[in-house]
């Protein structure tokens, strides 16, 4: 997933394996500059259809300063919120890892990470991030290959 323009980046998720990507309601009511509704998600580009099998020809973002340009608007606002502060996380995800799925670039912030620059060398995967996603929300059975990756718990004191 990612912000910006670009709408192939939001099918991709799905065609990755993501179990979620990013719609508007309605018209209108976009969110992100590129963001389609779902409606649009369902009859233009049959997102239900769309698998690891689905073809893809040639995909560029441009220029990587929109991604920059949201997180210098949005983070102050997400770390000020009450979500944020009775427990949220924000996680900054880069897009692709140097070769393949992984190692992902990432940074979390969190009243539960364990902070102070903390870091690992730890191979995690975008399948990491989904495998976290479902634990924390109680997803059961993981989904596609979530299951065959290491989660995020690592990177907080405190984890569900």
């Amino acid at each position: 997933m990612r912000w910006g323009e670009a709408k192939i980046s939001r099918l991709l998720a799905v065609r990755a394996g993501s179990a979620f990507t990013f719609a508007a309601v309605s018209p209108g009511e976009q969110t992100a500059p590129g963001q389609v509704t779902a409606q649009e998600l369902r009859n233009v580009y049959r997102i239900e259809q769309m698998d690891a099998a689905t073809r893809v020809y040639g995909v560029a973002g441009d220029p990587i300063a929109h991604g920059d340009t949201w997180l210098s608007r949005n983070v102050p606002t997400i770390l000020n919120s009450d979500a944020y502060k009775k427990g949220g996380a924000l996680f900054i995800v880069w897009d692709e890892a140097d070769n393949g799925d992984g190692p992902i670039g990432m940074i979390v912030l969190s009243p539960f990470a364990k902070g102070n620059g903390y870091s690992n060398s730890i191979h995690y995967t975008h399948g990491s991030t989904l495998r976290t996603f479902e634990e924390i929300f109680g997803v059961t059975p993981l989904l596609g290959d979530a299951a065959n990756q290491t989660d995020l718990s690592d990177l907080f004191a405190v984890f569900p």
